[in-house]
């Protein structure tokens, strides 16, 4: 009888992680036309943190907001103000020697303000998981 290796990693991703954060929506229904719209660039000097173990998603960081180190009472893996200044657009994989074989996840933040020029301007942010 042949013996199944036990994979060591199996516990990151055992939480139906697949089925709620991969949905395979990417049809006809969420596209948006852009035609005639205005693009508003975003390039600069984003901030990154590298999420390998996706851990972001089951964590929910998108919803955390900045504290200062000072005032946090428990361990944080992320800190949407934190991170290391990236050039976008870029490849993340030639930013840094050390990211040259990285192939994870990663969260890129920014501040900035937007004002509407219109006054029923519709805009679409990136929303929950790059969903529209």
């Amino acid at each position: 009888m042949t013996e199944v290796p036990v994979d060591p990693h199996a516990f990151l991703h055992d939480e139906g992680y697949d089925g709620r954060y991969n949905p395979r929506n990417l049809n006809h229904a969420g596209m948006v036309f852009v035609g005639g719209r205005a693009p508003e660039s975003l390039n600069g000097i984003w901030r990154v943190c590298l999420d390998p173990f996706d851990t972001g998603l089951r964590q929910n960081w998108p919803a955390l907001q900045p504290i200062a180190p000072e005032a946090r009472t428990l361990p944080c893996d992320y800190d949407p103000a934190g991170g290391d200044p990236v050039p976008v657009p870029s490849s993340l994989n030639l930013v840094r020697p050390e990211w040259f074989l990285y192939e994870g996840g990663a969260w890129f933040t920014r501040e900035f303000s937007y004002r509407p020029r219109a006054a029923r301007e519709r805009v679409l942010p990136a929303g929950r998981g790059g969903q529209l």
